[in-house]
């Protein structure tokens, strides 16, 4: 589970990646995958992914994986993205 303030941080690194790939990221990145209706945008799999290396100290993939399969769990099934990085 998540604490309250690093929720907070959650949302503020998500907020601030929206914002970046809105305007500047969807030009230069391409989703490299055959399946049209992900169940999560972009921004929130680069959100989860800073936010794990950042306030969590994983920098392994599998470290980070294994974090994001306990804590966020609706994306247990889509681990694909993590191969993009």
């Amino acid at each position: 589970m998540i604490h309250m303030d690093n929720k907070l941080k959650l949302v503020a690194i998500y907020y601030y990646i929206s914002d970046l790939y809105d305007n500047v990221l969807k030009y230069s990145c391409q989703r490299f995958s055959n399946n049209n209706n992900p169940g999560f945008t972009d921004a929130e799999i680069m959100a989860i992914y800073l936010y794990v290396m950042t306030e969590e100290k994983r920098f392994k993939i599998k470290e980070i994986y294994e974090y994001t399969k306990k804590t966020f769990t609706f994306l247990v099934s889509k681990i694909a993205w993590l191969h993009c990085f």
